[in-house]
């Protein structure tokens, strides 16, 4: 595999399509190769550009989100880690702020693991004085800790 991430790369994907209350057509892209399930793209458009589209006339206006393209084609992987809970106790839900969480995550965070945020926030996490928080990475497939 290239691990360029500068050249194009091909994927198999998933594509889903709904309407929502904001009266906005919604597309969502994920990876659906190498089990990575990684989100790429979501769209949002109006009915009336979507038909548009559809229909053979190009160049509709919508509004997205690009994410990270880097890990198509690598493997997702995830895991659960108990880390302490942080010494606030029940304040620390109310009252933390984004770059707490990351200062709580970031020892946990080695050999490309990434910790969820949300987790870490989580009232429904906490376990005898400890927050269970996920943690994923992608490897390309064959690479060591890559259990498929």
């Amino acid at each position: 595999m290239n691990d360029d991430f500068s050249e194009p790369k091909q994927f198999r994907g998933e594509i889903s399509i709904g309407h929502a209350s904001d009266h906005l057509i919604h597309i969502t892209i994920e990876d659906s190769g190498q089990d990575s399930g990684t989100r790429l793209l979501d769209l949002r458009i109006t009915p009336e550009a979507w038909g548009n589209a559809v229909s053979g006339l190009g160049a509709q206006p919508f509004n997205g989100i690009l994410y990270n393209c880097d890990c198509v084609g690598h493997k997702r992987m995830t895991k659960r880690e108990m880390i302490p809970l942080p010494s606030k106790g029940c304040k620390w839900f109310s009252e933390s702020k984004p770059d707490e969480i990351r200062a709580v995550l970031s020892p946990f965070e080695v050999d490309g693991w990434i910790g969820t945020d949300s987790d870490v926030v989580n009232a429904h996490n906490i376990r005898a004085g400890h927050v269970s928080v996920l943690f994923y990475r992608y490897v390309p497939p064959g690479t060591q800790g890559d259990e498929s």
